[in-house]
Order: structure tokens, then C-alpha cells, then sequence
């Protein structure tokens, strides 16, 4: 497979972002609300629902500013084309916020699907491998505890897991063949 494919960040991640964040910035001006004029009347109801208020605004103010920087973040890095996962004949390139790393085909492992499952239901799919010849350390323990392998990628870009999963081992499989020579010539980043 001589083709360079460029996949792009999902907007379904950043939505969801979005939404979060509008909640949290509701749920911080109710509280604020409550908080103004809720102290003013002296009855049991007020206090409980301003005790609330007071709880809800100290202990959620870190969490949505945390969100919020993330979705900033994520955001600007979409809008610039920059989360984006390439893929060409020699290996794929992951950048994502925080991450910007290349491996070749033949430093991983074949790669799979890990649903993760809450109370019995599907929750999260991500497509998960390993990096061969890779030191063993906390993370990649803690990786393969969770999900079965040390590695995955952080989202689908806007394919479902499993196609995703079938593209890279596609491009995989071909650059392992004896019919691609250009595997050698991979420089990780």
C-alpha cells in the first residue's frame, strides 16, 4: 500500500466536550444563584439547597475549569488539522493533544478491538496493540492490566473501531509482506 491516508479527529469527542462544559458552567451559575439569594431566607429548605450550592460550585469549579482547558485545547488542535492520524507504507503517526508519536508497522502488534464494559454494557470501544521491543513500564503495565495490550489509540477518528482496527492491520500486513522493502527505511519520531 503505497497510499498516504490522513485520518482527522472525530467532532463527536469535542461535542461531547462541548456539552459537558456547558453543563458545568450551568450547574456553576445555579449555584451561584442559589448561593446569592438562597442565604437570605431562614428556612431549613434554603439552607440544604445552599449547602448544596456551596458544595456543588467548590468542588465542580476545578473539574470544569479542567474540561473546559482540555476542550480548548482539543479544539484548537482540530481546527489547526493537527489531531489527526496518518497512515502510509512505512508506518502510522498519532498526534493528538499531548501525544505526537510515529512507529513503524514492524514495531507493533497486530491490532484489535477492546471493549470496555460497564455493568455489563458496552461503553468505550478503542483499538489496542503493542509496541514490540518496548521496555516494560507503569503505563504500559497498567495498559495491559485494563485492556489485554500495551498500547491503543487514544480515539477511532471518525471510523468505527473495528474498521479502524482492519484499515491499520491492512496497511500493517502489506508493509510485513515480502512485496514492500521500504520497512527498513522507518525513522521513528
Amino acid at each position: 500500500m503505497s497510499e498516504t491516508i490522513v485520518l482527522r479527529q472525530s467532532t463527536d469527542k469535542l461535542l461531547a466536550m462541548a456539552v459537558g462544559c456547558l453543563a458545568g458552567i450551568g450547574a456553576c451559575a445555579w449555584a451561584l444563584v442559589n448561593l446569592h439569594t438562597g442565604n437570605l431566607v431562614e428556612n431549613v429548605e434554603s439552607i440544604r439547597r445552599g449547602w448544596f450550592a456551596y458544595w456543588l460550585l467548590w468542588a465542580g469549579l476545578p473539574f470544569l475549569g479542567v474540561g473546559c482547558w482540555v476542550f480548548a485545547k482539543d479544539g484548537m488542535a482540530a481546527a489547526r488539522g493537527r489531531a489527526s492520524l496518518t497512515l502510509d507504507e512505512v508506518g502510522f503517526q498519532e498526534q493528538t493533544t499531548g501525544r505526537d508519536r510515529r512507529l513503524c508497522w514492524n514495531q507493533v502488534s497486530p491490532f484489535e478491538v477492546y471493549t470496555k464494559r460497564r455493568f455489563g454494557v458496552p461503553a468505550v470501544s478503542m483499538v489496542v496493540f503493542d509496541v514490540l521491543d518496548q521496555p516494560a513500564d507503569w503505563w504500559s503495565g497498567m495498559n495491559r492490566n485494563v485492556a489485554g495490550r500495551g498500547a491503543w489509540l487514544q480515539q477511532s477518528y471518525e471510523l468505527p473501531p473495528q474498521e479502524l482496527a482492519d484499515l491499520l492491520n491492512k496497511y500493517r500486513d502489506a508493509a510485513l509482506s515480502d512485496k514492500l522493502e521500504s520497512v527498513g527505511k522507518c525513522e521513528p519520531a
